[in-house]
């Protein structure tokens, strides 16, 4: 490790900057630092982080590890350091590839910055899930009322094959070129839309899956390592068939994995959100990295093998003998956990902008479905004129009832 210096940071004082050399990296001895983040257009300064930055967490507690990121991956800082009080820190000067020495013949520190790297993304996937709930609620409301109209087009498509007036053929073909219709089939064909297809019905939103991406580097991931990995242990290593649930959401977690072979599925709520591929991939690790001496946290998702594969296991229990045995492996995951909170905190910055936009979204997702539906009973009403033995009465009533759930 290198030099270490103790350092007294007044309220209101930048520890570092975002896009700053990352020479060093700190601990809190004591007080409160805020972790803020700039948009990549905005020019860094530190008015600019006062005036534009976003707080993506605050740590309070004491010997937690900062400003790492930077001097494991050996790019810049990727946010900015602000004291929320008068606070005082052990800054520890790194250099070329010092603290990948410094892991490697001293993994429990590799262990402590995973742990810190780990709480900080549980509080991001936190606030990710809450944002992805709001998002999936829009997208909900748009396919009911989209499949409700396509049921509504069946009714009146049925009615004409049936009697065969000109008015409900009029009424049907003059009706289904609306995007209403459009999204109601695909959904109803395939139960599931990508996002971008509801652009047509509302504005511009996204889904920002809980990070299960960057999940491995490329860098560290060849045959070597991954055989490296493998020849730890016969006992450490395990053979999956496919379908099978490696871990399961809101269960407790005792053990990580790191792939070596085939490929999974990862879902939350039961909704797909991602695949783990890559040989030297880390998953299962934010229940362990996130215990208590209660035992595993519960697990933030659910992990099935699509393929057989072949996983290296690191339980709970054994995890600090494995890693002393084997440093690399602590390296290893140290840097993959680095990269995915630089990769989750940008993610977090662009859904939260999104949200910044939400109220427009859900004020203009009525008003555009109800604009659909609004059109749509003008021509009902101009086919109900012509429908002397009322055929069109149950259309007219499902109607009414659906332009009623999209106002509330």
């Amino acid at each position: 490790m290198g030099d270490i210096e103790i350092k007294k940071i007044e309220k209101g004082s930048f520890v570092c900057l975002q896009g700053d050399l990352s020479d060093r990296f700190f601990l809190l001895k004591k007080g409160a630092l805020d972790i803020i983040l700039l948009d990549d257009d905005v020019p860094v300064g530190e008015e600019a982080v006062r005036k534009y930055g976003k707080i993506v967490d605050t740590i309070s507690r004491e010997n937690a590890i900062l400003g790492e990121l930077g001097a494991i991956l050996n790019i810049p800082r990727s946010a900015s350091i602000l004291a929320r009080e008068d606070s005082e820190i052990a800054s520890v000067t790194v250099k070329g590839k010092g603290i990948e020495q410094t892991i490697l013949k001293n993994p429990v520190l590799g262990l402590q910055i995973s742990k810190t790297v780990a709480e900080r993304l549980k509080s991001l996937n936190e606030k990710l899930k809450y944002n992805n709930e709001i998002l999936y609620g829009v997208a909900d409301k748009i396919c009911h009322v989209s499949s409700e109209y396509l049921q509504l087009m069946k009714d009146i498509q049925k009615l004409h094959d049936r009697y065969e007036e000109p008015y409900l053929k009029e009424l049907y073909e003059g009706n289904t070129g609306r995007n209403i219709f459009t999204v109601g089939r695909l959904f109803s064909t395939y139960q599931r839309l990508p996002f971008h297809i509801l652009y047509a019905l509302t504005s511009e939103f996204s889904f920002h899956p809980i990070i299960f991406k960057n999940r491995s580097m490329s860098v560290l991931t060849d045959e070597s390592e991954a055989g490296d990995a493998a020849k730890l242990s016969d006992e450490q290593t395990q053979s999956v068939p496919a379908g099978t649930v490696i871990c399961r959401e809101q269960t407790p977690g005792e053990e990580m994995y790191i792939l070596l072979d085939g490929s999974l599925e990862t879902s939350v709520g039961g909704r797909p959100v991602g695949m783990i591929t890559e040989k030297g991939a880390v998953f299962g690790e934010m229940a362990v990295l996130t215990s208590s001496k209660e035992g595993g946290a519960l697990r933030t998702a659910t992990i099935k093998t699509l393929t057989d594969c072949r996983l290296l296991v690191l339980p709970t229990s054994n995890f600090e003998n494995i890693i002393k045995k084997k440093p690399d492996i602590m390296l290893h995951i140290t840097q993959i956990m680095a990269t995915r909170l630089v990769a989750t905190n940008k993610t977090w910055m662009y859904s939260n902008e999104q949200l910044r936009h939400m109220h427009d979204i859900f004020m203009g997702l009525p008003n555009s479905l109800h604009a659909d539906l609004s059109d749509f009973e003008g021509s009902l009403k101009e086919a109900v004129a012509k429908d002397s033995g009322g055929l069109l009465k149950d259309v007219s009533e499902k109607l009414a009832a659906l332009k009623k759930s999209v106002e509330e």
